[in-house]
């Protein structure tokens, strides 16, 4: 039987246990979360830990408003959602009345001569498509950490810019405007930036970097950012260097859409989301809004990965007019192609995902009609609707639209007309 001293340091010890526990989920909440929301709750977020920290301060307001206010160099740049009678807005802006005029433009014109050498580039998709492996592809081909800084910050999850930055929201602000939306429809919230009003864009974009320069090696001419959402059209408009787009697409059928957020794992209509982003994001292309871009399948980028690595190396090249070193030339070998093959098999719950589609009407009806008219355009060629391996045949094994080769008007009209049928 345990002495009387010995069951008091049992339970001196269980106590200890339990505060390290509560405080370290007190730590994962406070960073990941931002608040514990209430009507009236305000709370203090901080990016940059072991850097320039920056606070950024949410308060939600029993008018269902959401808010967000940064301060970088005594400018302040703020993002806002809102929702009245059902309609969801959203505002992106900057404040600079703390700064003279003289001494912001100074400031400005200091750091855009810190980076006239530099190329930023973004890497967009949606979650779980490939956008690692296609950070990955670029950090290689451009000829890895010799030329290339990749963000990154301890405690960050995947080094993804959205967790860097308090410029614009981020993932979880998304997710709980989404609820407060009261919809099914998700999709937008993967390209809300792009919706949002911009009346400073030129502001915004410094304060962003200034965010961002934090996370780099900016002695390194290139500069990647991964974010897994499709905001390509606010960071191209609040861009202030030379910047490149690389856009990765996957067959909707094939992946997990969504999995991280458990709220949305399970939503009915992730294929008229998935059309919905895509018809957004080819629009943009098709109409010239976006300068410096490429767009290539997963399917493509993991059987032909040699080939596309060099057309992506080519088109960043020819839209910024810089000349690589010859060591950038080489041949890359990132998969053998026997082995390829595993990386485009469905798992078990794609495939359950898959078959549940197939007995819902419009789910199906969708994807027969996507099969017919949309799918080809990307190289997917099925002969049946039943759950399979996807991938792409030699035709479609390159970069499938770029700044040089945009997507073209007949298959936006078409995804709008089904965008319209489905809605």
């Amino acid at each position: 039987m345990p002495s009387k001293w010995g069951s008091k340091r049992w339970a001196c010890l269980i106590l200890l246990l339990a505060l390290l526990v509560g405080i370290s989920c007190r730590e994962i909440i406070r960073d990941f979360n931002s608040v514990k929301i209430s009507n009236d709750a305000t709370a203090t977020s901080s990016v940059g830990a072991g850097h320039n920290t920056t606070n950024t301060s949410f308060l939600y307001t029993t008018n269902n408003d959401i808010n967000s206010t940064v301060q970088v160099l005594g400018s302040s740049a703020f993002w806002r959602i809102r929702f009245r009678d059902g309609v969801l807005t959203c505002e992106i802006g900057a404040n600079h009345d703390v700064l003279t005029t003289s001494l912001l433009d100074t400031t400005q014109d200091n750091f855009l001569m810190q980076y006239q050498n530099n190329i930023l580039i973004h890497v967009h998709g949606l979650q779980h498509t490939g956008t690692g492996f296609l950070r990955s592809t670029i950090h290689k081909i451009l000829g890895g950490n010799a030329n290339v800084s990749v963000q990154h910050s301890p405690g960050v999850i995947e080094d993804e810019g959205q967790h860097m930055q308090s410029v614009y929201p981020r993932g979880y602000n998304r997710l709980y405007a989404w609820k407060r939306a009261n919809t099914h429809n998700i999709s937008q919230f993967m390209y809300l930036p792009d919706l949002c009003n911009l009346p400073e864009p030129n502001q915004t974009g410094h304060i962003l970097m200034q965010n961002w320069s934090n996370y780099w090696d900016t002695s390194k001419q290139y500069l990647i950012q991964k974010t897994p959402f499709l905001d390509v059209g606010f960071l191209e408009r609040v861009k202030i260097m030379p910047t490149f787009h690389a856009i990765i697409l996957r067959h909707p059928m094939t992946y997990n859409e969504f999995q991280t957020w458990k709220e949305v794992r399970d939503n009915p209509d992730f294929l008229l989301g998935w059309l919905d982003v895509w018809t957004h994001v080819l629009d943009l292309l098709a109409n010239d809004q976006v300068e410096s871009y490429a767009i290539v399948t997963y399917e493509s980028l993991v059987d032909y990965t040699d080939d596309i690595g060099k057309e992506m190396m080519d088109i960043i090249q020819h839209d910024n007019s810089h000349t690589f070193d010859p060591i950038l030339g080489r041949r890359l070998h990132f998969h053998s192609a026997k082995n390829t093959s595993k990386y485009l098999r469905p798992t078990r719950k794609m495939v359950d995902r898959w078959k549940q589609c197939l007995t819902r009407e419009p789910c199906h009806d969708l994807l027969e009609d996507l099969n017919n008219d949309v799918f080809p355009y990307m190289g997917y060629y099925l002969d049946s609707l039943d759950p399979r391996s996807v991938s792409v045949g030699d035709d479609f094994g390159s970069v499938l639209f770029s700044s040089n080769k945009r997507p073209p008007d007949e298959l936006v009209t078409k995804m709008r007309k089904l965008l319209a049928k489905y809605s």
